[in-house]
């Protein structure tokens, strides 16, 4: 992975993480609604799509970082 490369995965990371943490406002808002609804569902499964792709990307930057590229 050459630097261009990384710093595209690095803006992507950063935006997904700005990304999961509106959701997770999002969430937290119609749980203290109490309401269990289709919009709480959809919201919860994009949160947990952002938080894998995050992790995935982290790990793939983390493991370029140790090979010294």
């Amino acid at each position: 992975m050459n630097n261009a490369e990384r710093q595209v995965m690095q803006a992507r990371l950063e935006k997904l993480k700005l990304s999961h943490k509106s959701l997770d406002k999002k969430v937290l808002k119609l749980y203290n609604r109490y309401t269990m609804d289709e919009e709480l569902y959809k919201l919860k499964t994009m949160k947990l799509f952002i938080k894998d792709e995050i992790y995935r990307i982290e790990k793939l930057l983390e493991d370029q970082h140790g090979k010294g590229l």
